[in-house]
């Protein structure tokens, strides 16, 4: 006997088999995420990992509503990290790079262990700005390394401003126009080359780091004899044998 012919299947059949694989297609993504590699191009679903050779740049160009918003109930909400580069950088044209806000904790926290915990950069304005109503307004951790570094050209560097103290150190401060000189033998004064010069506002202190009976400071005197050096004078010659440290620092007003 030979085999039945195999009969066209109708349209309406094909249609019937389609939704059923649809059908399950759906019901499978449904009962768990599927493993999916991404590619240059493809469009991302939440719930996966991609990873791609070029740079992603997401943009808003018609409303002022954040670009991305990440939200965690018990984490973090967003991570950024890199083994050679910043792991988050913010730009911006006339508002802050980075902005961080916190009602509890750290509005922005900065952490390295042999890098920079925190880095900003602005043309004319503050590269790193942190006000809290009663704690630190900024707070870094350097393992090795800086905590927190502000430089500027010709501005200031790191402005601390409060009501209460403006700037608290716990531990070591060093001061590159601070130094010790030494005063010769016989001399009754020693000059002093300053960092950074001397200004009009410039004030120089300085104490005797040796003992001397009945030695003491005379008085300083700036910008001589020579622009941006100074010379510390001794109320008389305080030893005709050996050499007298003096310490010195300068500060503006």
């Amino acid at each position: 006997m030979s085999a039945d012919p195999v009969m066209p299947r109708s349209r309406r059949a094909l249609l019937t088999a389609g939704l059923a694989a649809g059908a399950a297609a759906v019901a499978a993504s449904v009962a768990g995420p599927l493993n999916v590699a991404a590619a240059n191009g493809d469009p991302m679903t939440v719930g996966n990992s991609f990873v791609s050779t070029t740079a992603t740049m997401i943009g808003n160009t018609t409303t002022a509503a954040p670009v991305i918003v990440a939200n965690s109930v018990d984490g973090v909400a967003l991570v950024g990290s890199s083994s050679t580069e910043r792991g988050v950088e913010g730009v911006s044209n006339s508002a802050s790079g980075v902005q961080g806000v916190s009602t509890t904790g750290f509005g922005v926290e900065g952490s390295s262990t042999s890098g920079v915990g925190v880095s900003g950069s602005s043309g004319s304005s503050a590269g790193v700005y942190g006000s809290s109503g009663s704690y630190a307004g900024v707070i870094g951790y350097g393992g090795s390394s800086i905590g927190v570094r502000g430089e500027s050209s010709t501005g200031i560097g790191v402005l601390a401003s409060s009501g209460g103290t403006a700037l608290q150190v716990t531990g070591k401060a060093r001061f590159s126009r601070a130094g010790r000189a030494s005063v010769s033998k016989s001399k009754t004064y020693v000059d002093i080359t300053v960092a950074g010069g001397l200004a009009a506002n410039s004030v120089v202190s300085a104490t005797l780091q040796t003992y001397r009976a009945g030695v003491g400071i005379a008085a300083v005197r700036t910008n001589y004899p020579v622009a941006g050096k100074a010379r510390i004078y001794l109320t008389k010659v305080a030893s005709t044998t050996a050499a007298t440290s003096v310490g010195w620092f300068v500060a503006e007003y």
